[in-house]
């Protein structure tokens, strides 16, 4: 893995690791930024590292990272100067302050936002800022009854990175109804487990290759409804 180094403070930014294609791009793109990464310390946890700068449809972070380097980038060649690191650092450290959401991509060992009466109902950092922090300002009872600290669980996914679940969320939180809330968790949990265990058992089958990928896809786009 590397990363971007904080001249000020002398360490890396923390919660951004880039793979080396990644890396390699970026220096395509922006000339004047090569050699601004640079290796992740060996002793650092990179455990549950993902690459920072891989593009994928469903991350909204990518954009905002790589804005950060391009403004970086033509700042330096407006001013005539060598890019301003410790600034660039400093964006990103404030981008990273809270983990990227994984949505229904299991975690193990994660530290979740988790609520007392449904422990099911696990959110990640990154959605409970955006879809249950605003509640808690409004003193909402459905919001208040997360945990002051978060959990760390065993394995998790987070349940609240959909649109259609943040609308529930919110129609329990207006109606002040837990078992609305609650129903419909359970039930995306029941769903989220069947369409998992017949995707295990299409991939042990060892059916014929073309069938197979049409029957992920067909799974797939029925837990679009779900999510």
């Amino acid at each position: 893995w590397l990363t971007i180094r904080d001249p000020s403070r002398r360490r890396p930014v923390p919660n951004f690791t880039v793979c080396l294609q990644c890396a390699k791009i970026v220096e395509t793109l922006l000339p004047n930024m090569e050699g601004v990464f640079v290796p992740l310390d060996l002793g650092s946890d990179i455990s549950k590292s993902v690459c920072s700068l891989h593009f994928t449809p469903k991350r909204k972070r990518f954009a905002l990272y790589f804005d950060a380097l391009e403004t970086t980038s033509h700042k330096a060649i407006s001013s005539k100067r060598p890019p301003n690191i410790a600034s660039l650092a400093s964006k990103l450290e404030r981008l990273g302050a809270v983990e990227e959401c994984r949505e229904d991509s299991p975690v193990p060992y994660g530290y979740w936002h988790v609520m007392q009466f449904l422990p099911e109902f696990t959110v990640c950092g990154e959605c409970f800022d955006e879809a249950v922090r605003p509640k808690l300002l409004d003193d909402n009872l459905i919001a208040k009854n997360f945990y002051m600290e978060k959990q760390r669980l065993r394995e998790a996914t987070c349940q609240l990175y959909s649109a259609r679940m943040r609308e529930i969320f919110s129609k329990a939180c207006r109606r002040n109804d837990p078992k609305l809330l609650e129903a419909r968790v359970r039930e995306r949990l029941e769903v989220e487990a069947d369409i998992h265990g017949k995707l295990v058992k299409l991939d042990r089958a060892g059916h014929d290759k073309i069938w197979t990928d049409q029957q992920v896809s067909k799974l797939v786009e029925e837990w679009k409804r779900w999510e």
